[in-house]
């Protein structure tokens, strides 16, 4: 509920505030003038009331301490009636949630921003704040609450507010701005339509409405039918226009307003400095009769904005009084154009600075380069706000020191969505990409910059399908496209040339209004042209209204990748007819055309015309083109000539265009002569090496080749071994040049090829070998011809994937292993001393066999530790399952992919961690051996205690501890700890487990359905990097948003039963179900139905039978009954259910979350009744057990056959007060099974409970 506390005239809070003295923690007196409307929780709202009926001047605390039991039970019956007579006035004593807009904390600082003007608030600016009163004062018709949260304490007061009110006229206008703030301009005209009398203020909040509602014409309309207007309904109209940017407009009421005071005067001038019009500004503020600080900090704020500096110092040193937001402006405006100094000197000459202050100083060093000075200022700097730490890690990743914005970054106690940004910028830059992404990853709130840079950084460090993938994550997630974005995406799908996702992203593009932009056009055309779809580039080309340089170089350089010769010297002649000037660009795409057509006649013209026709003097890329065009035409002479005749020195990429064409053309002297110079260029380079290797073989030069290969190995030049994976149905495939006879189906890949090969031979295809193989036969020529590692990768994508499908073949380096000599004893030693499972300590070099495996040549060994048995080979020595899971230390040696899961298992709780920690939760522990049972139904472990000489339990669930600590005034906690029942153990359940309990104040469970999405997806990417998985066969979605539905209607849907209808029937209800399902003669399922004890129970049970095996994508179930929910609050619509939500993937239950019940009677209500059930049935079957023969059966093999009672402590604690709150336990072992796909939770606990061995 809200307490509707009215806002007050300043003159007013002054005169009734007179005889209070506030703490130094309030902040809602003298320093403005409007008061802010402050909504309390509805506990707060009780005693707001009880505070303002206690007599003047009484300093009362409602937290005072009882000196006797007596006491202490007499405060607690009357505060009992209060809750009943609030429920009887229609309010809820505990409410379901509290969306606050302010901690405590939050309001101080606002404070401290504002300075001392009266004008920083407006009367329609309200907050929302929330928590526990730890004080109360009363003065007449003022009561005064101090609240506390997690942050700080605040003040805030209640007034009587009709007996200072002559009318409703002021309350009714405060409450019209305060939808208008909302945007319910609709809600706030009705109110306004409703006054019978209307007065200025209420016309004002009206009209001002609108403006701000983005409806010039309906607040003019409005203007023009008041019946009386003053200054400040001119001034709120002449602001109004310059808001919506009409600033004529605005002028044209200026001019003829019956009078101007120096708020019109500077809303004009602010309205021309905003709309760049610093020049009418100026002419109009040297026109002012009257000018105060705000209209000269306006005038000096454009000046700066326009960098005309100069004349901003000259306005700075002629105004009369210079407040903090001038000095700050002017010390802004001097650090922009690097004059820091003089900046610095304003700074240390000021006598008082906010944190605005501090933070323009600390930016302007930063921005300078000058971070460390900026990073001593920053230490020193009395308060810090989230701009001030965002300015000083974007001064060190500007810097490119990224391991010191790392390390302020992690310091931060709040992560903003611009510092994130930067953050992740600065570590793709540094080339941590994955570190970036791992940012990404954790931000909870992302805007348009941070989606755009993330997928930019992927197209720009090469990872193509990262950024298509992100790309189709950020539009599920209801993110539009916008146009840095597009832009990175269409470079990627040229890349990749992807057309079909080309088009899409186009078809987006002509959605989004950008497709006539100039830089996009070129973009599309040169995706389109990449793609080979030289059709739509052109027609992108000719429908762009305005063409500039880079679309016509585009459009050039397309058709010469197509070998379009003519095409392309065609757009160049209407080019060079068109106002658009050539550039170097133009002709490295036209000289490249006339190579790949090769007309030679047409390249050296255009190559003589760039000098004398259009004055670009040719560079070595234009050198490049040319020697290319020569040398594919067989001209090498003429080439080589032009090469010597170069003004500047050939560079590697000339040099590399003449080899190329001496391969092609079998020309060895000059392809000699080439490689030499690249030697030179790029001695690491392997290709010139293996190149001219090759020229020494063919002519038998073998001296030379010996001679070049010692070279190699001096300089460390190595050449990459041929490899080629492919990934097929998500594995990836590997090959490498020569048999491959490693690969199971390396026979058919062979046939695959050996038929395609026969295929090529029939069609006249021949391959060379010529300066790629000397020094083998022709038959093992051919043999390794065949088997290229590209293409057996070819044929067996030939072999898996669907007809049509594209093959993408990937190659990257390959290591393989060489074994070196040791001297004859060590040899000997390890030959028959050293066994499998010994571990070893060696030293060597490291070496490459003949196949090219990387090895360390060992030149001695040492036993580190002797293993006396034996260790089982992969996958046969472990086939006892128990004794796997029994001895895991030996499953993890003999399976190397056992440990994986474990070091998924710690990444994911890593994980966990930073997810939580960075929406600020706090992780707490929490007791283990426990006093009483509770937070859950289930057996618990019982021990005994000898010093207390009591029965202790070990804890079942971690909430009522963790909900303690709400009470005591934290609000967002949690633990990761370890859980215990005593209960069966199966391949679902194991005794002891791993859960995630977390509690967060002032919310409730649809706040936990957004964190668990967080969560789950946050880990999911950071163990596979990916939200699709697949579990046990299944493929399982994990991409938000998550489907939300009732049990009702899950239940409906999957079987027809709308138990609505049954109401509290509960013979109805059986009656139905059994029916429907049919299970009449299955006597188990019957016996579960029959057994009910309630409408709900069987709602459960049927769910559980039927729907819940069916949920195998991500879905929460809603609003479970309330028979089977003692610890969660009712649902705030529907009667008979609860504010409960479990979460199912593959038909298993992942997670459970409430909106936690906070009605201390209530809760001790439903856990009295559940204690007594309990214990009837445990009478019940002891009674049942001891009427039996057997008298040696175990009584306690029963979930009933143990003790259970209250948790009074926990109880004790509610009735302090819980606020609103809402509580979500996830299962760690089953979210680990998920994402490594294990069918067992004992697969990923390492060592899980077995029975012990005799």
């Amino acid at each position: 509920m809200e307490a509707a506390l009215q806002p007050l005239r300043f003159k007013q809070l002054l005169h009734l505030a007179a005889s209070c003295k506030p703490n130094k923690n309030s902040f809602l007196f003298a320093n403005f003038r409007p008061f802010f409307i402050v909504r309390c929780s509805s506990s707060s709202a009780a005693t707001t009331a009880a505070a303002a009926a206690a007599p003047a001047g009484r300093n009362r605390r409602s937290s005072s301490s009882p000196t006797s039991t007596s006491d202490r039970e007499a405060i607690r019956a009357i505060r009992i009636k209060k809750v009943e007579e609030l429920r009887s006035k229609g309010l809820d004593p505990y409410a379901y949630k509290w969306d606050r807009t302010h901690t405590a904390n939050q309001l101080q600082e606002i404070y401290k921003t504002l300075g001392n003007g009266e004008e920083s608030i407006s009367e329609s600016d309200h907050v929302s704040i929330s928590g526990r009163i730890v004080a109360r004062r009363a003065f007449g018709k003022l009561a005064f609450l101090t609240l506390r949260d997690d942050s700080g304490t605040i003040q805030c007061f209640s007034i009587q507010y009709r007996r200072y009110c002559s009318s409703t006229a002021l309350s009714t206008s405060s409450q019209i701005a305060y939808y208008v703030r909302l945007g319910e301009i609709e809600t706030a005209r009705n109110l306004f339509d409703q006054i019978p009398h209307k007065d200025v203020a209420s016309w004002n909040s009206i009209i001002s409405g609108y403006f701000q509602n983005s409806q010039p014409n309906e607040g003019q309309r409005l203007f023009d039918e008041m019946p009386e207007r003053n200054t400040i309904s001119w001034n709120g109209l002449i602001s109004g226009y310059i808001k919506n940017g009409m600033v004529n407009k605005a002028r044209e009421l200026f001019d003829i307003m019956p009078e101007r005071n120096v708020i019109s005067w500077t809303a004009m001038v602010r309205g021309y400095v905003e709309q760049g019009m610093v020049s009418k500004a100026e002419a109009l503020f040297w026109r002012m009769p009257e000018k105060n600080v705000i209209s000269w900090t306006v005038m000096l704020g454009g000046l700066i904005h326009e960098g005309r500096i100069d004349e901003a110092r000259r306005l700075y040193n002629l105004m009369p009084v210079k407040d903090v937001v001038t000095r700050t402006s002017m010390i802004g405006g001097l650090c922009s154009t690097g004059q820091l100094d003089e900046a610095r000197e304003i700074f240390d000459s000021m006598r008082q600075r906010n944190v605005v202050s501090w933070t323009t100083m600390i930016s302007g060093y930063a921005q300078n380069g000058k971070v460390d000075v900026a990073r001593k200022l920053f230490e020193v700097m009395p308060e810090r706000n989230e701009v001030t730490w965002t300015a000083m890690l974007m001064g060190y990743t500007q810097c490119g020191r990224t391991g010191d914005a790392w390390d302020l970054f992690n310091a931060m106690p709040t992560k903003p969505v611009v510092a994130c940004n930067a953050m992740i910028i600065g570590l793709a830059e540094n080339g941590e990409v994955s570190k970036a992404r791992e940012v990404f990853d954790l931000m909870r709130e992302k805007d348009d910059g941070t989606w755009s840079a993330m997928i930019k950084i992927y197209e720009r460090k090469g990872f193509e399908l990262e950024a298509l993938s992100l790309f189709r994550f950020m539009q599920k997630n209801g993110v539009r496209p916008h146009f840095p974005s597009l832009i990175s995406i269409l470079s990627v799908c040229a890349n990749l040339a992807t057309l079909d996702h080309g088009r899409q992203t186009h078809a987006q593009i002509l959605r989004s209004n950008f497709d006539d932009d100039v830089y996009l056009s070129s973009v599309l055309m040169t995706m389109y042209m990449k793609c080979g779809d030289v059709v739509k580039a052109r027609r992108v080309f000719d429908r762009s209204s305005s063409k500039d340089v880079v679309m016509w170089n585009s459009v050039i350089t397309g058709y010469a990748q197509h070998g379009l010769g003519d095409e392309a010297l065609q757009v160049f002649r209407e080019m060079s007819s068109s106002d658009t000037q050539a550039d170097e660009i133009t002709f490295i795409g036209v000289l490249s055309a006339c190579s790949y057509s090769g007309k030679v006649k047409e390249g050296r013209e255009i190559f003589e015309s760039m000098k004398s026709k259009y004055r670009i003097e040719p560079t070595t890329e234009h050198y490049a083109c040319m020697v290319d065009l020569l040398g594919r035409a067989g001209q090498l002479d003429e080439a080589m000539d032009l090469i010597n005749e170069m003004p500047v020195e050939a560079d590697a990429i000339v040099w590399g265009s003449l080899m190329g064409a001496c391969k092609n053309h079998m020309n060895s002297d000059l392809a000699e002569v080439a490689a030499k110079k690249l030697l030179q260029l790029e001695p690491k380079n392997a290709g010139p090496y293996v190149l001219l290797s090759n020229i020494y073989a063919s002519k038998g030069r073998w001296g030379d080749v010996a001679k070049l290969r010692k070279n190699m190995r001096s300089r460390k030049v190595i050449k990459s071994p041929g490899c080629s994976w492919i990934e097929v149905e998500k594995e990836v495939h590997m090959f490498t040049g020569g048999e491959s006879k490693t690969h199971p189906e390396h026979m058919e890949i062979v046939k695959i090829w050996e038929k395609l090969g026969g295929m090529l031979r029939e069609a006249g295809y021949n391959p060379d070998g010529a300066f790629v193989l000397h020094d083998v036969d022709e038959e093992e020529k051919a043999q390794s011809l065949r088997l290229h590692s590209e293409k057996l990768a070819v044929a067996f994508g030939l072999l898996k994937l669907p007809e049509g499908m594209p093959i993408r073949v990937m190659k990257n380096l390959r290591l393989y292993c060489e074994k070196e000599r040791l001297q004859s004893d060590q040899f000997e030693h390890l030959k028959t001393l050293v066994d499998i499972g010994d571990i070893l300590g060696a030293r060597g070099s490291i070496k490459r066999t003949e196949k090219g495996e990387l090895s360390v040549c060992v030149t001695s060994f040492s036993i580190l530790t002797k293993s006396l048995l034996p260790l089982p080979d992969k996958y046969h020595g472990l086939t006892d399952i128990d004794k796997r899971y029994r001895q895991r230390y030996v499953d993890m040696i003999a399976n190397p992919e056992v440990a994986d899961i474990f070091r998924k298992r710690a990444k994911i709780i890593s994980e966990i961690r930073k997810t939580v920690e960075s929406a600020g939760f706090v992780e707490v522990e929490t007791p283990v051996l426990q006093g009483a049972a509770g937070g859950a139904e289930a057996r618990p472990f019982i021990t005994y205690h000898n010093s207390l000489g009591q029965d202790l339990y070990l804890r079942i669930a971690t909430e009522l501890h963790l909900k303690r600590m709400l009470v005591g005034g934290f609000e967002k906690v949690y633990e990761i700890g370890r859980i215990f029942r005593n209960e069966g153990i199966s391949t679902r359940h194991n005794p002891e487990f791993t859960t995630i309990e977390m509690y967060e104040a002032y919310s409730d469970y649809e706040s936990m359905m957004n964190m668990t999405e967080e969560i789950i997806t946050h880990c999911a990417l950071a163990v596979n990097g990916k939200l699709t998985l697949d579990y046990q066969g299944v493929e399982i979605c994990l991409e938000r948003p998550w489907r939300r539905e009732t049990m009702h209607n899950l239940v409906k849907e999957a079987t027809g039963i709308d138990f609505n209808k049954c109401g509290d029937d509960l013979t109805a209800a059986k009656e139905v179900a059994l029916q429907t399902l049919d299970i009449a003669s299955d006597n188990q399922n019957k016996s579960l139905i029959e057994a009910c004890a309630s409408v709900g129970n069987v709602l459960n049970e049927v769910f559980e039978l039927v729907v819940e095996p069916q949920l195998l994508q991500p879905t929460f179930v809603l609003d479970y009954p309330i028979e089977i929910s003692p610890l969660a609050k009712p649902h705030r619509r529907h009667a008979g259910l609860t504010e409960r939500f479990e979460l199912f993937i593959c038909g298993r239950e992942m997670a459970n979350a409430f909106s936690e019940l906070t009605d201390p009677l209530d809760q001790r209500e439903r856990l009295e009744k559940q204690v007594k059930q309990h214990n009837k049935k445990k009478a019940a079957l002891a009674s049942e057990s001891s009427a039996t023969e057997d008298k040696n059966k175990k009584v306690d093999d029963d979930d009933e056959a143990y003790d259970v009672s209250l948790d009074e402590d926990f109880l004790t604690a509610l009735e302090y007060g819980m606020p609103p709150a809402s509580g979500m336990g996830l299962g760690i072992d089953r979210l680990v099974m998920l994402l490594t796909n294990s069918a067992s939770i004992r697969d990923v606990i390492a060592f899980p409970v077995l029975k012990t061995q005799q």
